[in-house]
């Protein structure tokens, strides 16, 4: 009785370390994948496309943008999508030196019926944006 109580406890052990070692190597690639593809059609970790963005800094103004391919930047990387041309050029003209972000919150074949949804999901609680901007 003793061994097939052993062996028992010898397959839970074993599966338990199987499923771990097989979630482990499913979330590395994960990663792994997001940051290789992230550049250049991809979405960072938070589900938007772009740099991962930490905690609002002091004088700092965020720009939600919600839209369609447009503002996704369709076939070009994220660098030179309609967003994140917006915040070089304000930064580059703002007078009060306040920093702008631009948060592109868009996405391919997105219509106007799930801006709600994205911003609530994803902007709102996390990014706390001072200004949004919609493709239309």
């Amino acid at each position: 009785m003793a061994s097939a109580s052993r062996k028992l406890w010898l397959g839970l052990c074993v599966s338990l370390f199987v499923t771990v070692a097989l979630f482990v190597t499913v979330l590395a690639v994960d990663v792994y994948l997001h940051h290789q593809h992230e550049m250049n059609a991809g979405l960072n970790i938070w589900g938007y496309r772009g740099p991962v963005l930490d905690d609002k800094q002091d004088g700092e103004r965020r720009i939600a943008v919600v839209g369609g391919s447009t503002a996704f930047g369709y076939g070009v990387t994220w660098p030179d999508a309609f967003p994140a041309l917006l915040e070089q050029k304000l930064n580059d003209v703002s007078q009060s030196g306040a920093m702008y972000t631009a948060v592109n919150l868009a996405y391919n074949n997105e219509g106007a019926y799930s801006y709600k949804y994205t911003l609530h999901r994803l902007c709102i609680p996390r990014l706390r944006p001072r200004h949004f901007l919609y493709e239309v």
